[in-house]
């Protein structure tokens, strides 16, 4: 019995397709995200940091496309071992797909929430959205380093938007 339960627990050099293409997704998603913030999200990101952003993204830009296909490329025990297949890439991204429909449904047009509480809980749904890719970026990058630029992009929006969420909500 020992046995079967060790064969069992052994990582399958098998990995779905779909598994990979859900991986290779994220990181489109993620990218995506980024670039747009200076543009299609600028109501969460402070003017200021608008060039900086854009310029960042467009310097890592070539960068991150010469990686994402390196997911195709890496073993499925790697992949296996750092989460991204089977139940385990399910549960992230159950919590990523609920972060995107949150912070989507934050900035549909029909919201009729006062100006500053529709832009807190933008800022919130998008911090959710961002800690969601990092969860993903992180077993991500373990198994391509090059993705690793995408989540420290990421991590720094992330920050920016935890303080400036900070200043937006601190009483006058």
């Amino acid at each position: 019995m020992m046995e079967d339960e060790s064969r069992s627990r052994k990582p399958s050099n098998r990995v779905s397709r779909t598994d990979r293409e859900q991986c290779v997704s994220v990181v489109k998603d993620a990218w995506e995200f980024l670039g747009e913030l200076p543009t299609k999200w600028a109501f969460i990101v402070p003017g200021r940091y608008h060039d900086p952003l854009t310029q960042s993204w467009q310097e890592l830009n070539p960068r991150v496309k010469r990686a994402t296909p390196l997911l195709w490329r890496v073993s499925g025990t790697r992949l296996w071992e750092h989460g991204l297949a089977g139940k385990s890439l399910r549960l992230k991204l159950k919590t990523y797909n609920e972060a995107l429909d949150r912070f989507r449904d934050t900035t549909a047009e029909e919201s009729f929430q006062p100006t500053s509480v529709k832009r807190m809980t933008r800022i919130e749904a998008a911090l959710d959205l961002l800690e969601a890719f990092e969860l993903l970026l992180d077993s991500l990058s373990a198994v391509v380093p090059a993705l690793g630029a995408v989540k420290e992009m990421l991590n720094a929006v992330r920050l920016l938007l935890k303080e400036f969420s900070k200043k937006d909500s601190s009483p006058a």
